[in-house]
């Protein structure tokens, strides 16, 4: 893994704190319009760094980031023809909290860590 990559875990990790904080402010106030904005970004975050996370042969993180904003899409869509349900405020949560341990993962360099004994391991097959 070259240095590009360690930066661009830094600009990925510093877009999906906007995501996040997103995400918290429309779960604590259940607030859909910031949870649709956190989906958004997260798709964005997923597009924006799709083709460079290719190319260090770690899309996994793009789809991960993707399928996140399309699973928050879609849950919004469902709620706004109904009403927000304690079943809604925990699934947006365990979203969160899941996307904040990969955030923290790559801010304290266990995420690259990581990355590279995976690699280290395969390369002995």
């Amino acid at each position: 893994m070259s240095d590009s990559f360690e930066e661009l875990i830094v600009l990925v990790s510093n877009d999906l704190g906007l995501a996040l904080a997103s995400l918290l402010e429309g779960i604590n106030k259940r607030k859909l319009d910031k949870i649709q904005e956190a989906s958004d970004t997260l798709i964005g975050i997923s597009s924006k760094y799709s083709s460079r996370l290719k190319e260090e042969r770690h899309s996994i993180l793009s789809f991960t980031l993707r399928d996140a904003g399309l699973e928050l899409w879609a849950r919004t869509k469902q709620i706004s023809s109904r009403s927000y349900l304690e079943d809604d405020h925990r699934y947006f949560k365990e979203i969160y909290d899941s996307l904040s341990e990969i955030k923290a993962s790559m801010d304290s360099g266990e995420y690259k860590a990581e990355l590279d004994k995976l690699r280290k391991a395969k390369l002995k097959t």
